[in-house]
């Protein structure tokens, strides 16, 4: 709870934007515009909780800047906020646990461990900004497109009008969310009958009207006011792999040896999975881990490289552990007969991939060369969750088949977590 926000990824224009809603609220609900912050293309819904606490503060405290005097106090509501936010995303992946393995004692300790040992969680948590509230929308919806299809698909109205309050409330906390929403679509076609493929598109149908009816504005107005409905504060280029140099693409490049050496900028910069590879585990960036004082050096960055660099080297077992949830769940996409678990795999891999293809897209798009300053783990954090519950869902086959190997990955699991916790804590103080 030591972070500041305002050490954040782009924290300024974030900060910009709780202050430009809190002056009109309670009124209205106001989004600015480019000129208030270059956050403008964000959509509204991670800065409303604290631009409300701005506006309680203003109505209480006497100073001479009443919005520079609240900030202190609505970050730190913001923080506790988004940390039971976080809590509540763990709950809700327990409650999937319990729906899919309810005879299993040990699927829900999986979870929870292989979520929990993502170092990404903790500083985007931290942050204000919209993934929080994506991965906490999106581990409801998955809980609910479960609960349907295990409940033979009753009350379908009231259920469709529940899963689209999620879904338009993803749309509203960042454009990210908008890749998870294929992976709901295309799970119709992998249902095992036709009455259950209507029913469910039914179900969908009628969700995403009301998902599109309630965040539609925002995207509107984007659309009005600048022309395009996927604006961002960068001019886009025409779609070429050539946007990038080929080190982008490789993971083979020679300096890609200090992502076990020193995983921080600016070594290997604008390389794609050595950098997305640091910044889950470890803080390439120096936003959170190691204080940063400039953008080549900063306090305390060579040393903590080198405890990264281990950090790094220990998480392929949790690295692995992701790849092998993902190879263990593809066989699900080829199955003549499937329960829910064959479903939950399928959306996670339809999931996962998506995200990872539009992302990549994104970075072609928008390149930011040299330094790659797009690159960030936190911005495609719904990725790793996908992952991880794969990842989860295998461990529970490794016990179910292999109870001693499973016992000591698992002891494995625990001596990682152990191992990285200070890169989880912030020295950025």
């Amino acid at each position: 709870m030591n972070y500041d926000p305002l050490n954040g990824y782009d924290a300024d224009a974030h900060i910009s934007y709780v202050d430009y809603l809190a002056m009109y609220l309670p009124d209205k609900i106001k989004v600015p515009d480019s000129l208030s912050t270059y956050e403008y293309f964000s959509p509204p819904m991670p800065y409303l909780f604290p631009a409300g606490v701005s506006v309680i503060c203003r109505n209480i405290i006497e100073a001479q800047d009443l919005v520079i005097a609240c900030r202190p106090h609505y970050m730190f509501f913001a923080k506790v906020f988004q940390a039971l936010m976080y809590l509540s995303t763990l709950l809700m992946y327990s409650k999937i646990s319990k729906l899919l393995y309810p005879r299993s004692g040990t699927h829900r300790f999986f979870t929870l461990i292989m979520i929990s040992i993502l170092t990404v969680n903790y500083k985007t948590f931290a942050m204000i900004r919209g993934e929080p509230y994506i991965l906490f929308f999106y581990s409801v919806i998955l809980f609910l497109i479960l609960s349907f299809l295990k409940n033979d698909n009753k009350n379908l109205i009231r259920s469709s009008l529940i899963l689209g309050i999620f879904i338009g409330l993803t749309a509203l906390s960042r454009q990210w969310g908008f890749l998870l929403f294929p992976s709901i679509i295309l799970l119709t076609f992998f249902l095992a009958s036709t009455q259950k493929k209507i029913n469910y598109f039914k179900y969908i149908s009628l969700a995403f009207l009301v998902g599109f009816i309630i965040s539609s504005w925002f995207y509107f107005n984007l659309f009005f006011n600048y022309g395009s409905f996927t604006q961002f504060n960068m001019e886009p280029s025409t779609f070429s792999f050539s946007n990038q140099p080929s080190t982008f693409y490789s993971p083979f490049d020679i300096d890609n040896e200090n992502v076990f050496k020193k995983p921080i900028r600016p070594y290997f910069s604008n390389q794609y999975i050595p950098v997305l590879y640091s910044d889950m585990w470890g803080d390439y960036w120096g936003y959170f881990t190691f204080t940063r004082q400039g953008w080549d050096y900063g306090t305390n960055q060579e040393v903590i490289g080198d405890y990264l660099a281990r950090v790094n080297r220990v998480s392929l077992l949790p690295t692995s552990l992701f790849i092998f949830g993902f190879i263990f769940a593809v066989p699900a996409l080829f199955k003549k007969e499937r329960n829910n678990i064959d479903y939950f795999s399928i959306i996670l891999i339809l999931a996962s991939l998506v995200t990872y293809i539009g992302y990549m897209w994104f970075l072609i798009k928008y390149p930011e060369i040299p330094k790659g300053g797009t690159i960030k783990a936190a911005y495609i954090i719904q990725f790793f969750h996908a992952l991880a519950l794969l990842g989860a869902n295998f461990l529970e086959h490794l016990r179910e088949k292999y109870l001693v190997i499973s016992n000591i990955v698992i002891v494995l699991l625990l001596i990682v977590f152990i191992h990285n916790i200070p890169a989880m804590i912030t020295n950025y103080i």
